[in-house]
């Protein structure tokens, strides 16, 4: 990141107000510690921020203001059934939004059972944790990314040490419609900030009571070798509730001992793996690629034509991360170069 100048005349009356007997110099220096230690990078005004983004102060603020001009709105088929409406930033939102996760926020202090979307923290190192235990719980938290409010965010943002005025500024510019958009970069980590609290809760009544806990985004899974995983669903419920969020009573499944567990879609009953329909799935395709052609059986098969090798490859790619069986990079191999004779 480009280095910036603090200039003394720079008006951050936010900064400033509460310490107007103090040499400048030490305020600086303190907030600089504050937000140094929380593991962000610190940004000193909103020119600052400017300047390191190299778009202006009115662009960002008018973004800010007016956010849902900048994102496109879809929908995906849900492995669940329905469907799943994407929020996505345009390019130049885009583009600040990964500054801020990559630039801004990149070491923040998260909770260590807050798995999802960190450097470091896998599918499958999340899945391990649960590995052979007999009983299990998961839930599920409704409508995760639009519950979490632009307050809980730009709370989140002070408590890291920013200005009132840098945080409204960052808040504005990764929230619509008063929620984080499912399909921004930053709504994962903002979630992992806004959630500490009641991870850090939920967590240590586990580990009183012989429980193993992790989160990845709106999954959260619990594990135990005693029957007792149902014991947290009140503790769990409670302190989602002070950050306004709710489990969702659908989703909600305990698995008990000689019945088949997996987290994020990994089978973890003995050693991690993918779902036994997956694996005889990628069998079945790629036997009849091999026998008719990839051609010969997307006709015979009537599978979606458009892009059916990449999400083929995708779906081996993830068989193998989670298996780490050779089988799988084979086959990657084979496809990959079936696909590049066919362009």
């Amino acid at each position: 990141m480009s280095t910036f100048a603090f200039d003394k005349d720079l008006q951050q009356l936010d900064l400033f107000d509460s310490f107007k007997n103090e040499n400048r110099e030490v305020i600086v220096a303190e907030y600089s510690r504050i937000i140094l230690e929380n593991g962000a990078a610190v940004i000193f005004d909103t020119e600052h921020l400017s300047r390191l983004l190299g778009f202006s102060q009115e662009l960002l603020f008018s973004i800010s203001a007016a956010s849902n001009k900048y994102y496109r709105e879809y929908t995906v088929l849900k492995r669940s059934g329905g469907r799943r409406v994407i929020n996505e930033p345009l390019p130049t939102l885009k583009m600040i939004q990964r500054f801020i996760l990559a630039e801004l926020l990149d070491g923040v202090r998260l909770h260590k059972a807050a798995r999802g979307y960190r450097k470091n923290h896998t599918l499958r190192g999340g899945a391990i944790i649960h590995r052979g235990r007999p009983y299990m719980l998961t839930l599920d938290v409704q409508d995760f990314f639009p519950s979490i409010n632009q307050y809980q965010v730009f709370q989140a943002l002070l408590k890291l040490g920013y200005t009132k005025q840098i945080s409204r500024l960052i808040t504005g510019l990764c929230t619509l419609h008063d929620g984080l958009p499912q399909g921004a970069p930053t709504s994962p980590l903002l979630s992992n900030l806004v959630l500490y609290q009641a991870d850090k809760a939920i967590f240590d009544h586990c580990v009183v009571r012989g429980l193993f806990y992790t989160r990845y985004a709106d999954d959260m899974t619990f594990s135990s070798k005693e029957d007792n995983v149902v014991e947290i669903i009140p503790v769990v419920r409670t302190q989602l509730s002070n950050v306004g969020l709710r489990i969702n009573p659908r989703k909600t499944n305990v698995s008990r001992r000689g019945s088949r567990k997996y987290v994020n879609g990994i089978v973890v009953n003995v050693k991690p793996n993918i779902l036994k329909t997956e694996r005889r799935s990628l069998r079945q395709e790629m036997f009849y690629i091999k026998k008719y052609g990839i051609e010969g059986h997307i006709r015979w098969s009537k599978v979606e034509a458009p892009y059916y090798v990449d999400k083929l490859i995708g779906r081996l790619t993830f068989a193998l991360f989670v298996t780490k069986d050779k089988r799988y990079s084979q086959e990657i191999r084979y496809l990959s170069a079936l696909k590049k004779a066919m362009q």
